[in-house]
């Protein structure tokens, strides 16, 4: 079982985990769950003239692609650099894939039941539903997801404050600088960031929801050659955290996911 980062525990209560995932709630010291979320400002990105080409071809290139899906269908990508699955799925299958999945996340059979799959579209299929379409694309062929490597200026940081909607108390629940694995090798950054909050659906403090992932374990980290690292250090090393807003019908509003290595 994985802990709660250290950085955490203050305003997070776990509601569900299992051997890779644990599944936290916020409450403020207050006894208040609803928060204002806030996510920092990053400067724009700047592409030089190559990367906006690559950039054109490529949006064209989705607009296109995006006429052709069915209104009652959705579709997700796995994206690397030299290749491309974009699945198609109705609306309905993904719809209830998610709260199949929420529930075994919740009842820890996530991962015993996926244990040998890779991929949502894996395991959309284990669970009996069937792609409305597959498109694969070819390497070095648009729409390409190599932009990163055109950047004149690329800022990945993030950070993710939740402030109490009752006391105004303010916690810090993200900063890719100093939480997650990723962090470990970040050079020092101060940089002071100016914040934008975020509104899921025009709601303005959400009950919020947390996923963190780690597939290390505690032991499997000490016994290679970190043999002073404390478990509060450990519970700060993961490999995923995703932030959802609770809306008050229960359904749920990605606000961030990060994989951090």
């Amino acid at each position: 079982m994985i802990p709660i980062p250290k950085h955490m525990r203050e305003f997070a209560v776990q509601t569900a985990c299992e051997k890779d995932k644990i599944k936290c709630s916020l409450k403020c010291t207050c006894g208040c769950e609803n928060f204002l979320l806030y996510k920092n400002v990053k400067p724009r990105a700047a592409l030089n003239a190559a990367g906006r080409e690559r950039k054109r071809i490529s949006d064209l290139w989705w607009r296109e692609f995006e006429k052709t899906v069915p209104d009652d269908c959705e579709y997700f990508a796995n994206v690397s650099d030299n290749s491309q699955d974009i699945w198609v799925f109705k609306k309905a299958d993904m719809e209830a894939y998610e709260k199949q999945t929420d529930k075994m996340i919740a009842d820890g059979t996530y991962t015993k039941f996926f244990a040998h799959t890779e991929g949502m579209e894996q395991e959309l299929k284990k669970l009996g539903y069937k792609a409305v379409a597959h498109i694969k694309r070819k390497e070095n062929e648009p729409p390409y997801e190599d932009f990163y490597k055109y950047y004149e200026t690329f800022d990945n940081t993030d950070v993710l404050k939740v402030v109490c909607s009752d006391c105004g108390k303010e916690y810090l629940l993200f900063d890719s600088r100093l939480h997650g694995n990723d962090a470990i090798e970040s050079e020092p950054d101060d940089t002071q960031y100016k914040f934008k909050q975020k509104l899921p659906h025009n709601v303005s403090a959400p009950r919020v929801s947390v996923i963190i992932t780690n597939y290390w374990d505690f032991d499997d980290i000490a016994s290679n050659g970190n043999e002073e690292l404390t478990a509060d250090d450990y519970s700060e090393l993961f490999h995923c955290i995703s932030v959802y807003a609770v809306l008050p019908d229960g359904k749920k509003s990605a606000i961030l996911t990060r994989e951090l290595g």
